[in-house]
C-alpha cells in the first residue's frame, strides 16, 4: 500500500514494528490530491493499526474523521478479520451520497482497501456463499463476489451521473500461495491494475491495452499522469505506464 500511495518501497527492520511516520517527508498520492482540493476518504474491514495502515493514510492527508475503519463501522456482516466486502462498498455509496449532495464542486477521493479474495481460501460472506454455492474452489467464489460489487458500485456512479469520475481496480501483492486451486502452478501471476472512465467525454470509446511491463510503484504515477494531462507522470521510484 506504501508502494501504491507513495512509489516507495517499505520494509520494516523487525516484524510486526510500530512505524508512527510513514515517509513523512515525501509526497505521496493523496498530499497531491489534498493539495488540488480533494477530500480523501479511505475505508477497510480490518483495524486500521493492523500492518500500520492508518499511520500511512493518516500522515499523508487523510483526515481522522475519513479513516473508516472496523472500530467505525456498524454492521453484522463480518469475518475473524473484520468486515465483509459488500460492508466496505456499501459505507463507499453512503460517502459518495454525502459528497455529491453536500459538496457538488469539491472533488473527493475513496480509496476501498477489501479483503474477502485474500488467499489461500478467501473470506467469502454467508451471502457470497449462498449466490454461488455452485463454485467449487472457495477463494473463486470470494473474487467472483467482489467483482460483482466493483461492477455494482459503477453502475451506482453512473446512476448518480457524477461527472468525470475514474475508478482504480488493483491487487496490492500476488496470492502469495500455490494452494489456492485457483491458478495452476505453472502459470505467472500479474497484479491486477485497470482504470475505468465513468461519466466522461471520453466514456470508453474503446477499451486501451497497454502492455507496457510495470509495478505497483507505477500506480500512482499512471493516475496522476490522467489526472493532470500529463504533467505529473513520475513520482517516488514509479513513472506513469502511459
Amino acid at each position: 500500500m506504501t508502494a501504491l500511495n507513495c512509489s516507495l518501497p517499505l520494509n520494516p527492520s523487525i516484524i510486526n514494528e510500530k512505524i508512527h511516520h510513514i515517509y513523512a517527508r515525501q509526497t505521496c498520492l493523496t498530499d497531491i490530491l489534498e493539495k488540488s482540493k480533494y477530500n480523501n476518504f479511505v475505508i477497510q474491514g480490518t483495524d486500521g493499526r493492523f500492518a500500520n495502515q492508518e499511520s500511512l493514510y493518516l500522515n499523508h492527508s487523510v483526515k481522522k474523521k475519513n479513516f473508516i475503519d472496523k472500530r467505525k463501522i456498524k454492521n453484522n456482516t463480518f469475518s475473524s478479520w473484520g468486515y465483509h466486502d459488500e460492508v466496505l462498498f456499501k459505507e463507499a455509496k453512503k460517502i459518495i451520497s454525502n459528497n455529491i449532495s453536500s459538496n457538488k464542486n469539491e472533488p473527493f477521493s475513496i480509496f476501498i482497501n477489501t479483503f474477502d479474495s485474500h488467499a489461500p481460501n478467501g473470506y467469502s460472506s454467508p451471502k457470497c456463499m449462498k449466490k454461488y454455492s455452485f463454485i467449487k474452489i472457495e477463494l473463486e467464489k470470494a473474487f467472483r463476489c467482489v467483482i460483482d460489487e466493483i461492477f455494482d458500485l459503477i453502475e451506482f456512479i453512473q446512476e448518480k451521473n457524477i461527472d468525470e469520475t475514474i475508478l482504480v481496480v488493483h491487487s496490492d501483492h500476488l496470492l502469495m500461495s500455490k494452494n489456492s486451486k485457483l491458478i495452476n502452478k505453472k502459470n505467472i501471476e500479474k497484479n491486477t491494475f485497470e482504470i475505468f472512465f465513468l461519466n466522461s467525454d471520453e466514456i470508453n470509446k474503446k477499451t486501451k491495452i497497454i502492455n507496457q511491463k510495470g509495478t505497483l510503484l507505477d500506480i500512482a504515477p499512471t493516475v496522476l499522469d490522467i489526472l493532470t494531462d500529463s504533467k505529473i507522470n513520475k513520482m517516488g521510484l514509479g513513472f506513469s505506464l502511459i
